[in-house]
């Protein structure tokens, strides 16, 4: 009983490592792809390339909550999973930056 306890906990951290290591490169691309975008771009308009980024994550999320539903409900549950936090760490960061992208995107159309 112990043992399947110390796996399991082994387990969940690897996958909260995973998980917080995909963020970061998430994170890290929609950053550089704005970056290589602009600087490869005549024009100074930035471009929707970054709320892309963000709408196919946003997009996998909302998926896995309405056909995964008690996967979903476990991996936001904070007092079991690992994951809870840095998903709704997450979810605050995409609502801060997704409308701001999208007010400069549409100001500039």
């Amino acid at each position: 009983m112990r043992a399947e306890r110390t796996g399991k906990a082994a387990s969940d951290r690897d996958r909260k490592k995973t998980f917080q290591s995909a963020l970061r490169q998430a994170e890290e691309l929609a950053e550089a792809a704005e970056v290589w975008v602009r600087a490869s771009s005549r024009c100074r308009r930035p471009i929707a390339l970054p709320l892309l980024l963000w709408w196919a994550l946003l997009l996998g999320l909302s998926s896995l909550a309405r056909y995964e539903s008690a996967v979903w409900t476990a991996a936001i549950d904070l007092d079991a999973s690992p994951l809870a936090s840095d998903l709704r760490t997450m979810l605050d960061i995409a609502a801060d930056r997704v409308p701001a992208r999208m007010h400069d995107i549409l100001h500039l159309a």
